[in-house]
């Protein structure tokens, strides 16, 4: 059964996920007593997953949680935040850390780092996920509207990246961007938007070149649009009308993709991707 991006009610949802089963034993032996090894384990594996209050990073989350990672969990929402740990803990009887953080301020995001190391002594995963959009073309963005983008889309990002290496490359850990399509394709309305995402994809290439040697994987991933609440609604519907009218955009409808087995998470987690001869416009990065 395919992996749906979008759950009935707009918001992507981690259930749409094909249940994980517990690899057979070798050679017709019994399964062990002890915890399974699932296709996909996360157990043990610590991970920090910003802007995980609501769309990608919730779901992120709970899939996470679903394989077995201990998870500590960032934004700005308190309230959002806490919904998402107790939907986690749900799921594994273990509440994530929950840490309320301005990713545009430096000192926050040591603190941030500082309390992952100090309640779980090490960081296998970062998911850079945090993001905002502002509409607006070159006549209409002003240069705050690009600073507020840039700094939380691509600073933030860099800043958390660089304070995590450290100790990604003492577990041989994992990084993933979030990136998006506006990065690979042009669409009018979101130019400050799609120039952060740019810097994303090639903020990725260029870690994972550097990275590789010390058997750190870093990968991005480059999804179509997400309903959540990255922007307005009256932006919302201002940036489907602009899109339309795009001759570069893709179809607006969304379309269901199969289950592929990737590096970017430890033992080959489940991720979505596409055909790219077929949908250019969605990519993954390895």
């Amino acid at each position: 059964m395919p992996i749906k991006l979008m759950s009935a009610d707009g918001l992507c949802s981690s259930s749409r996920f094909r249940p994980l089963q517990p690899r057979s034993p070798p050679n017709g032996g019994s399964t062990p007593s002890a915890k399974p090894h699932l296709i996909g384990s996360l157990i043990d594996k610590v991970a920090l997953i910003t802007g995980a209050s609501s769309g990608i990073g919730a779901c992120t989350a709970e899939l996470m949680t679903q394989l077995g990672a201990k998870l500590a969990l960032t934004g700005r929402n308190a309230t959002a935040l806490e919904n998402v740990a107790r939907r986690c803990q749900q799921v594994a009887d273990k509440k994530p850390l929950v840490v309320v953080a301005d990713l545009c301020q430096e000192g926050e995001l040591e603190k941030l780092m500082e309390q992952v190391l100090k309640h779980y002594g090490k960081l296998d995963v970062l998911v850079n996920n945090a993001g905002i959009l502002e509409v607006g073309s070159i006549q209409e963005t002003s240069l705050e509207q690009l600073d507020r983008v840039m700094n939380i889309n691509v600073r933030s990002a860099y800043q958390l990246t660089h304070l995590a290496v450290p100790h990604l490359i003492t577990t041989q850990g994992c990084i993933v961007n979030v990136s998006s399509v506006n990065g690979q394709r042009s669409f009018p309305g979101v130019l400050a938007y799609c120039m952060s995402k740019a810097a994303i994809d090639q903020f990725t290439r260029c870690t994972a070149l550097e990275l590789a040697s010390k058997k750190v994987r870093v990968n991005a991933v480059c999804s179509w649009n997400i309903a959540a609440r990255l922007m307005r609604l009256a932006d919302q519907a201002r940036f489907w009308r602009s899109l339309r009218q795009s001759p570069s955009s893709p179809p607006t409808q969304l379309h269901s993709l199969p289950e592929r087995r990737c590096p970017w998470m430890a033992d080959g987690m489940p991720c979505v991707h596409d055909d790219h001869d077929k949908h250019p416009w969605l990519k993954i990065f390895f």
